[in-house]
């Protein structure tokens, strides 16, 4: 026997026509995962349940907790209250009080500084870069010795009513703090030149465009104080001669963040020392003008944070309680999926080890080529044509089957009768032997198929099942002269057939051919 190699169209072939179990398995699959992660689903949903109900009492406990520290203070704020403020005042000496006074007022100042740096916009500026525009306004009347006068009129209403005026007529510029500083005016002349005078503003800002925009509204301002002036001032025009931006360093604007943030720095300073020298009586009074309260030492009054720390406690846990979503036990479509595709998996694995280690002969082997007697016909399997959706089947077969012509069952059953009776002919006998292995309700209708229609054409055929295990059969095969193999693909094993060629060979019978059933 030679050697048999594995077909892989063959392998496929077989896992393919098991897809209805495949379909099985896999349905199994996703029912246990599914039901897996049900589970899995509904122990996190109780753990949440139990999670969330701690959370819940925790909360309970810290708000009922927070209530009393609550009436506590309570009952302290309305004791303390009846001290008021004369009375706190009245126990400090004249230094005492005016040491507090101290505080309060530096306090005050450095609240004020603070502010100004932060928000001023004076402040918030690059000082080596700060944009600037510069306009000069040239001033020209018929009476040279008024137009000093009127130059300094434009620069008084310019510095007291600018930003009154940019107020009235809502410009953006308005919501800036310290706007006024950003604009300076100065004389651009040192005296009367042909009837006329100059005066320059100068005006900074974060950037060009701003300086430009706030500029615009200096020359608007500036156009209409001059129809309200005539009348007063006399005849006269003023125009913008030079209009000027530059972006430059400015070391007075350095000088003056350093001043206020020494000045800043000094004061925190001095009020910290100052504080620290207060008497009891000093903090208890301080305490009251500043917050309402007369705490007592500074120790005492760093201590009344209890309750900002219980309403602290109750707000973080109801926070983490708002984030607890206790979700509803539910099947995961991933876990399902998973299932379907394991055990798919897991059978088909199953289906590719049973045709590796299968020892058993197959519908697709080339029996010529394997024991070197002729193969008088295959005769396919009609188990698919009842089945649901069997023509998927016929498409698979179809794969192994390619490039070959395919029969019916009874159609290569014909053939298969008509080979045997040409080789019973050619070899001028009249009566043939049907052998093989383990042949059951299938191949032995087969075989009577076989014996019927050559019976009628003058052949006998005499069927022996199991001639290498039955001791009755092999007696019988004592007087055959030539016999035929009728195998069953999936049960008849490879070295059987061996066996028998073997058997035939000792006992000089004529080996006609071989009949593979599917």
């Amino acid at each position: 026997m030679k050697e048999r190699e594995i077909d892989l169209i063959d392998l496929l072939v077989e896992v393919l026509l098991r897809w209805r179990v495949i379909i099985v398995w896999m349905l199994v699959g996703g029912i246990l995962m599914g039901g897996l992660s049900y589970v899995n689903s509904y122990r996190a949903s109780q753990a949440q349940k139990v999670q969330k109900a701690e959370l819940e009492q925790q909360l309970q406990q810290k708000k009922e907790q927070l209530a009393s520290i609550q009436q506590e203070n309570t009952e302290v704020e309305s004791n303390t209250n009846l001290i008021d403020k004369e009375y706190l005042r009245e126990q400090l000496t004249e230094q005492q009080e005016n040491n507090v006074n101290v505080v309060l007022n530096n306090e005050k100042y450095i609240a004020e500084l603070q502010n100004y740096a932060q928000n001023s916009v004076l402040m918030q500026l690059d000082v080596g870069k700060v944009p600037k525009t510069q306009l000069t306004f040239l001033i020209t009347t018929s009476d040279a010795e008024k137009s000093a006068s009127i130059e300094k009129v434009y620069e008084d209403v310019i510095s007291n009513g600018f930003v009154q005026w940019l107020v009235e007529n809502g410009s953006d510029e308005v919501d800036a703090t310290g706007i006024g500083e950003l604009i300076s005016l100065k004389r651009s002349s040192d005296g009367l030149l042909m009837g006329s005078d100059s005066f320059s503003v100068e005006i900074m800002h974060m950037t060009e465009e701003k300086c430009t925009r706030l500029a615009e509204e200096v020359i608007a301002y500036v156009k209409e104080q001059q129809g309200q002036l005539q009348d007063v001032l006399g005849t006269h025009t003023i125009e913008v001669v030079n209009r000027s931006f530059a972006c430059v360093t400015d070391v007075n604007l350095l000088r003056t963040k350093q001043d206020i943030k020494n000045e800043i720095t000094t004061g925190i300073t001095n009020v910290t020392k100052l504080k620290e020298a207060f008497s009891d009586a000093e903090w208890k009074y301080y305490n009251f003008i500043t917050s309402g309260k007369s705490q007592g030492t500074q120790e005492e009054y760093e201590k009344e944070t209890t309750e900002a720390a219980a309403e602290e406690s109750v707000k973080d846990t109801s926070a983490v309680l708002e984030t607890i979503t206790v979700t509803s036990p539910s099947v995961s479509v991933k876990y399902v999926i998973l299932g379907m595709i394991l055990l798919a998996f897991v059978y088909v694995f199953y289906v590719f080890m049973k045709y590796i280690l299968d020892n058993c002969i197959r519908a697709n082997d080339d029996v010529k080529e394997l024991y070197g007697i002729p193969q008088l016909a295959v005769i396919p399997s009609g188990e698919t044509a009842g089945k649901p959706f069997a023509f998927v089947d016929k498409w698979i077969l179809k794969l192994r089957d390619r490039n070959k012509r395919t029969f019916s069952e009874e159609e290569a059953t014909g053939l298969a009768t008509v080979a045997v009776k040409m080789q019973a002919k050619k070899e001028g006998l009249d009566a043939v032997y049907c052998i093989g292995c383990n042949l059951k309700e299938k191949s032995l209708q087969i075989a009577e198929q076989i014996q019927t229609t050559l019976q009628e054409d003058g052949i006998s055929i005499t069927v022996l099942n199991n001639v290498l295990y039955n001791q009755e059969s092999m007696e019988q095969l004592q007087g055959a002269k030539a016999v035929f193999l009728l195998e069953k693909a999936g049960e008849t094993l490879y070295d059987e057939i061996v066996q028998e060629l073997e058997l035939l060979q000792r006992q000089g019978i004529k080996v006609l051919g071989a009949v593979v059933v599917e």
